[in-house]
């Protein structure tokens, strides 16, 4: 991706520079190095803005929120993400929205609003089933599956969690099949099995 943006530099890309630095940004998110991260996303969205690219903002902000998420600043992921969502929406981007929404739930859940947690995965769901997208459904089933077993609802959360782990299999998903796994075996510890 370095080597990339050099090029795109060289040409004076900027549609391939901020692709390049967004790339570079997630490969120091995924590292852990959220400072950099933070750093690279923030540089690409500057491109983005300039270049009017709607599409690529919605991702990148989407992208910075999962970096608030990661580090626990659920405040500012809140915001990145409600951005992120507002962007997708404003050009029609379902795909972006469905991912958007999805992730505003999972804050929700880890914040204790359950019931507003729900909601933002129902509406993610019902979008990501629109697209079709069988890897963003069962994650979205999982996590809503998550959501229930801390609201003490354990058969849903089990139902949501098989559901998932159907999904994952059949696309599989051997990451979401390992954290789903996980998540059941979490439920069934709350019911004393």
């Amino acid at each position: 991706y370095s080597r990339s943006l050099a090029i795109d530099e060289e040409l004076g890309d900027k549609r391939g520079m901020g692709y390049s630095l967004n790339n570079i940004g997630i490969v120091h998110k995924e590292k852990g190095d959220y400072e950099k991260a933070l750093d690279y996303y923030g540089r690409s969205l500057t491109i983005q803005e300039e270049i009017g690219d709607k599409q690529e903002i919605g991702c990148n902000l989407n992208n910075i929120g999962n970096v608030y998420a990661d580090k626990g600043d659920c405040e500012k992921a809140l915001i990145y993400y409600d951005r992120s969502h507002a962007k997708a929406e404003e050009i029609g981007d379902k795909r972006v929205m469905g991912i958007s929404l999805n992730n505003i739930g999972t804050v929700y859940n880890a914040i204790g609003d359950y019931n507003k947690a729900l909601d933002y995965g129902k509406r993610a769901l019902i979008i990501k089933e629109e697209l079709g997208n069988k890897l963003e459904i069962g994650n979205c089933l999982s996590n809503m599956g998550v959501t229930y077993n801390c609201k003490g609802d354990y058969d849903k959360a089990l139902d949501y969690c098989k559901r998932s782990l159907v999904i994952q299999k059949e696309v599989g998903d051997k990451q979401g099949i390992g954290r789903t796994f996980n998540f059941i075996g979490v439920i069934y510890n709350h019911t004393g099995d």
